[in-house]
């Protein structure tokens, strides 16, 4: 069963997920958006945005890989690589906090290259 999502990612989204990342709420795992009560960076996002998903299964799990799959084209349209921050968490081990920094600054980056604004006129 295939299952396709829709999800926007705005500027309000970002900012939440980021202050999600950096306020302890959650244990820092990898391989999985959520196991074992440990989350990856996108695990995160998909619990603040209410995007249901499989808890227990990695990305090789066909409901967690549409997951992937639309946030990866929504985060891409702003930026932001999913391959790029699952490196970051899974291989780099990038702290939470290290990784949201890296959010706000791409995103920063595409805001001011397509919109030309900086963050504080965001």
């Amino acid at each position: 069963m295939s299952l396709e999502y829709t999800v926007k990612i705005t500027h309000k989204a970002l900012t939440e997920w980021t202050q999600a990342l950096r306020s302890g709420k959650y244990e820092q795992g990898q391989g999985a958006l959520e196991r074992d009560n440990k989350f990856c960076c996108l695990g995160v996002l998909a619990k603040e945005m209410d995007i249901p998903y499989n808890p227990v299964s990695g990305d090789d799990n066909e409901f967690n890989s549409n997951v992937y799959n639309s946030l990866g084209k929504s985060l891409d349209i702003i930026g932001i690589s999913t391959d790029t921050l699952i490196d970051l968490n899974d291989r780099q081990e990038e702290s939470f906090k290290g990784i949201a920094d890296f959010i706000e600054s791409t995103y920063d980056e595409w805001l001011y290259r397509t919109e030309g604004k900086r963050p504080s006129s965001a």
